[in-house]
């Protein structure tokens, strides 16, 4: 049986990754789906850039370090940081090194996405650091 191949929106700089598909394209009027989600061991290589990105956002970082350039700041991200990204803004995302370069997304879609990242206290603007990085992972 054919393995059928991810969406264009998936990177293929992965040297292991999982994921789950969703409703990528669902009804106008649904509140809230979740378009796909994953967890990605990264090629020592890998570098994102987006102008552009359909979905609302939510990316974690396992492990290694990051460059990322968002809103015109550059911060290095390492374990426990979490950054969000949507429709709205652009980002570029490189890896600096560590073993394994893993981190885990989640992409939203629907009217009410944003608002719910927002009124959550999702900052789409800048990323921030978890206090128990261990507890995200066992989500």
């Amino acid at each position: 049986m054919a393995v059928p191949r991810p969406p264009a929106f998936i990177s293929r700089q992965v040297v292991d990754g999982r994921y789950y598909f969703g409703e990528l394209t669902p009804p106008p009027d649904t509140p809230v789906a979740v378009a796909c989600a994953g967890c990605e061991d990264c090629a020592a290589d890998y570098r994102m850039v987006r102008r552009y990105f359909r979905y609302h956002a939510l990316e974690f970082i396992d492990n290694g370090q990051w460059r990322l350039r968002m809103a015109e700041r550059t911060v290095v991200l390492g374990p426990g940081s979490v950054f969000a990204y949507g429709p709205a803004g652009g980002y570029r995302l490189e890896a600096l090194g560590g073993s394994p370069l893993r981190k885990y997304f989640v992409d939203f879609s629907g009217r009410q996405a944003g608002q719910l990242m927002r009124r959550h206290g999702i900052p789409g603007d800048r990323p921030v650091s978890l206090h128990q990085p261990a507890r995200m992972r066992e989500v």
